[in-house]
């Protein structure tokens, strides 16, 4: 028995037709305009799946740049305190210098040099209670606001302070702010505090408290070398991990980025398709129809 076609049927069959062509159009200008493949994971539920996980990966690698860069600024922060330190320090020695010539110095000029060195013990505590965000870079993890206290005392505690940078690796930002300016009897305020003394009656011990700032000297030289060092380290991987976040980035963009030109070679070509589709289909089927379609 023959088939028969209607007028509707072939109506219907164009219609379908033109829907769909109409549909593929409309998804390649989609892509164009967002300049994704995807519009839902559903799409695709194996290339959303993977672009989720470099997702993750990606917002990770971003994480340990931002730790890494903020690790930095701490050890630059510590870096500037300690030069400036070694500086005022410097000028301490010099005024020691000066006090040890006994048959020269005046009262009058002893008590400059003890007022000038006095000056710098305020100068050295302040520079020690440099802070980094608000966060003194020498106390520690304590929440003290600052890591010593007027007359030199320390505030803070020995515990280390770490930035991670890879997976897996932790590099320590912090410095012990007692292993660079002593502590106790032995720290860099309370020599300055003896230098002052000794200048008036005791020059003989100043010999001694030239030798006990030299070791304060030593301490801030190997703590800027250890400062170097970890700078560097931090630095080194920073590189790795741009590498790696530029890797996992062309990788996500591979799953979800258009080709630019073959999406816009395919929307002219779905585009003049459609244009032919209309013009056949107005053979067949009632010119109104089709123009309602256009």
């Amino acid at each position: 028995m023959g088939i028969r076609v209607t007028g509707r049927s072939l109506s219907n069959t164009v219609m379908v037709g033109l829907h769909a062509n109409k549909q593929k159009m409309q998804e390649l200008q989609r892509q164009l305009s967002t300049g994704k493949v995807m519009a839902n994971p559903s799409d695709d539920s194996s290339a959303a799946l993977s672009a989720m996980r470099f997702r993750a990966e990606l917002a990770r690698q971003k994480q340990y740049l931002r730790n890494a860069e903020d690790g930095q600024n701490w050890l630059g922060t510590a870096d500037l305190a300690l030069t400036s330190a070694l500086s005022v320090l410097g000028r301490a020695r010099e005024l020691v210098l000066q006090g040890l010539n006994t048959g020269v110095n005046t009262s009058v000029e002893r008590d400059a040099i003890s007022a000038e060195i006095s000056t710098i013990k305020e100068m050295l505590v302040s520079l020690a209670n440099t802070a980094y965000l608000g966060k003194p870079i020498f106390a520690g993890t304590s929440s003290s606001t600052e890591a010593y206290g007027p007359d030199g005392d320390y505030l803070g505690n020995n515990e280390a302070i770490t930035r991670s940078v890879s997976r897996g690796i932790h590099v320590q930002v912090s410095l012990d702010g007692p292993g660079i300016f002593g502590e106790e009897e032995q720290s860099l305020f309370v020599i300055l505090d003896k230098i002052v003394a000794d200048l008036h009656g005791n020059e003989s011990a100043l010999l001694e408290d030239l030798d006990a700032l030299d070791a304060k000297k030593n301490n801030m030289l190997n703590a800027l070398g250890l400062i170097g060092a970890r700078f560097n380290r931090i630095d080194k991987l920073s590189k790795n991990t741009e590498s790696k976040k530029d890797t996992v980035q062309k990788m996500l963009s591979e799953v979800e980025d258009i080709d630019l030109a073959e999406i816009v070679m395919a929307l002219r070509s779905q585009e003049a398709a459609y244009q032919a589709a209309l013009a056949a289909s107005a053979k067949v089927i009632q010119p109104s129809l089709v123009d309602f379609i256009r």
